[in-house]
């Protein structure tokens, strides 16, 4: 849940994981920034997909446009604005709930702390990761390739030897 973003977002790998075929149809005219810090992403396609809350007995349905990520995330998707706005649904954070008028009463989505943590540590471990190799590439530039190899063969190094004075306890 994003209350916050004007976009709904949906990431490369969980199209792929519900093994939907992209057509490449429908190319993304947006552009996003603060969903990667300090980069603009710009979506690969928009696609819309039929999102159902509730159960058999009360549900609403709506269809939702998503825009498609070009990377990994701890999350399959985020709702922003326009989902909630088109299922009327009031998002609390602080309960990790959902809430939304369904044809027979309230419909309540509720979350998991657990999986909510294990997706949160999943991103900081991403991000870390793609901090590392965008580091790797900056100094790999500034030092230039014959400096960034590793030496083949390591160093002698010093030969520890014990002191005259030195006493055994």
């Amino acid at each position: 849940m994003d209350e916050g973003s004007s976009l709904n977002i949906i990431f490369t790998d969980s199209v792929e994981k519900m093994k939907i075929s992209l057509s490449g149809e429908h190319k993304s005219n947006v552009g996003s920034h603060g969903v990667v810090e300090g980069r603009p992403v710009c979506p690969l396609e928009s696609i819309e997909l039929e999102v159902l809350f509730g159960d058999e007995s009360n549900y609403l349905s709506e269809t939702i446009q998503f825009e498609l990520v070009p990377f990994q995330s701890g999350y399959h998707a985020i709702l922003g604005k326009p989902a909630y706005i088109k299922f009327m649904a009031v998002p609390s954070y602080a309960y990790l709930q959902l809430k939304m008028h369904g044809p027979n009463g309230m419909i309540t989505v509720r979350g998991s702390t657990k999986t909510a943590y294990k997706a949160e540590v999943a991103n900081v471990e991403l991000a870390e990761a793609a901090l590392a190799s965008a580091n790797l590439t900056k100094i790999r530039k500034r030092i230039g390739p014959s400096e960034a190899e590793l030496p083949q063969k390591p160093r002698p190094g010093p030969v520890f030897q014990l002191a005259k004075q030195t006493k055994k306890f």
